[in-house]
């Protein structure tokens, strides 16, 4: 009756289930089992709306009809892109960008991004702050991505 659809009123009771066993210390031995329950699904229900949790049906024969004729329309539409140097970067231009920064910067780029080391952790190790860690980080990337433009500036063909 709630969600007026048997795949989201069998999500619902198995909500209601799993918490009425969690709270099952708070029910009272001796009162009505039934309104208890029903409460807890309404709850469910009532938090599931607040929440923006929806559920949508989808039909499966209009979803691929669909989807096939976007990816068709879009194939149809494809336009030549043109690539920048950040989309033709590989890890070897990133290490020789490395090489040309100074060594606090490489040491905190390199154990973020290439050692995947965590703010928290860095932060630990290098015993600054995570706020400084961030800072730094974002003049790090400034300083390889400007090395790399410059590069890359250098490397194209000079027009006559």
């Amino acid at each position: 009756m709630l969600t007026r659809n048997p795949a989201a009123a069998d999500d619902l009771v198995q909500d209601t289930i799993e918490k009425a066993l969690r709270a099952a210390r708070q029910f009272r031995s001796g009162t009505n089992l039934r309104a208890w329950l029903t409460r807890i699904m309404r709850n469910a229900f009532t938090d599931g709306c607040r929440s923006g949790a929806r559920l949508v049906t989808i039909d499966r024969t209009d979803f691929w009809e669909t989807a096939l004729a976007d990816t068709h329309a879009e194939q149809e539409q494809e336009q030549p892109t043109t690539l920048g140097f950040i989309d033709l970067v590989t890890m070897a231009d990133v290490h020789l960008a490395l090489k040309a920064i100074e060594p606090a910067s490489r040491l905190i780029f390199t154990m973020a991004h290439i050692d995947g080391v965590s703010y928290g952790a860095i932060a630990v190790q290098l015993r600054i702050p995570v706020s400084t860690v961030g800072t730094r980080l974002m003049r790090a990337r400034k300083k390889v991505r400007h090395v790399m433009e410059r590069t890359w500036a250098q490397s194209l063909p000079r027009a006559a």
